[in-house]
């Protein structure tokens, strides 16, 4: 039976809500020492630590995508301008290639082989 305005909480009652209330402040100080305060602003509201977790996972997952997203394409538009160095265009490409690699964004042999031919004057 759930406590009311009518009948006070019993003591083990008091004791599970104590305990619950012990079990979020650590993870919660945790996670809002770790995340920028942008991200905070956004999940302030959520109740609770489980709930505020899966608000920051489902932004930084979307964010994440888009990103990858973007990188490639950028990536794939990359041209060399008429008087640049080829050689000098041709070594960075393949730098940013592997910077791309780095952070999960996979430029297949065939999009990388078409940005060189399409970048090329």
């Amino acid at each position: 039976m759930k406590p009311t305005a009518s009948r006070p909480p019993k003591e083990e009652e008091l004791t599970a809500i104590s305990l619950w209330e012990k079990n979020e402040r650590s993870p919660e100080s945790l996670l809002t020492q770790k995340i920028p305060n942008s991200t905070l602003m956004k999940v302030h509201n959520v109740w609770t630590v489980e709930a505020r977790w899966k608000l920051i996972v489902k932004e930084y997952t979307e964010k994440g995508a888009y990103m990858q997203t973007d990188l490639q394409s950028q990536f794939l538009d990359l041209r060399c301008k008429v008087n640049d160095n080829v050689r000098e265009f041709l070594e960075a490409l393949q730098m940013k290639q592997e910077e791309l690699t780095i952070v999960g964004v996979n430029i297949s042999l065939e999009d990388y082989h078409s940005t060189i031919i399409n970048a090329i004057p």
